[in-house]
This record gives structure tokens, sequence and C-alpha cells, in this order.
């Protein structure tokens, strides 16, 4: 009677917010993987990162340059044009709110950058 007590409370709270994971931190990680020539390693850790933000809210435009380069190596590395494509669109949807006024002066360098993703990814 107890364990069905403690499994409706447990049941009843409600689940912890995730933690949106910082892009900078999942690039550091990725960059250090990629210098040691592990770049399924490095394409991991930016699936993983990728995966968490998405999980845990919406998704800042500062995660733009994650899709970037996350686009540049399934196009180069992975050799899936397809799916680096299906990246850059969607990095392009989270920085285009943010394109006009402060937010294009703070990310122009991760919108030419995903422009040439999803040029290459389709040609």
């Amino acid at each position: 009677m107890i364990r069905v007590v403690l499994l409706c409370l447990a049941l009843a709270l409600p689940a912890a917010a995730a933690e949106l994971p910082d892009p900078g931190a999942v690039i550091d990680r990725a960059m250090k993987l990629s210098a040691e020539d592990d770049m399924d390693g490095a394409y991991e850790a930016l699936a993983e990162g990728l995966q968490a933000a998405r999980n845990a809210g919406e998704l800042a435009p500062d995660w733009g340059i994650v899709f970037a380069i996350m686009t540049d190596m399934v196009r180069n590395f992975r050799e899936n044009p397809a799916y680096a494509l299906m990246l850059a669109e969607e990095g392009l949807a989270v920085v285009a709110p943010n394109v006009r006024g402060a937010g294009c002066d703070r990310h122009p360098e991760c919108v030419a950058q995903l422009c040439a993703g999803r040029s290459g990814a389709d040609g």
C-alpha cells in the first residue's frame, strides 16, 4: 500500500525541466575531439548537444553556429547532403527570427554559413 502511495506521489510531481546546454561548450567539446582526429566523436558531441537543446526547449540564435558546424560535418565527413540540407534549414529557422535588427549584428557569420551549407547540400 505504501508503495502505491509513493508511486502516485512521484507521478504527481512535475517533471524537472531539462537544462539547456551551452552551445559554446558543445562546440568546444566537438572541436577538441576533432583536433584529436575523432570525427565520429565530434559528430556525436554535436548531435547529442543539439538533441539535448531541442529537448530542453526553444533554441536561442546562438545555436545557429552549432547547426552550421554540424551541417558542414554531415555534408563533408558523413557524405549525407540530404541530412545536411535539413540541418541547414532547421538552423536558419532558429536564426531567422533574429536576423533583423540586433540579431543580424550578432550572427551574420552564422546566417552566411547556414546559407552556404544549404546551397552546398542541394547542389
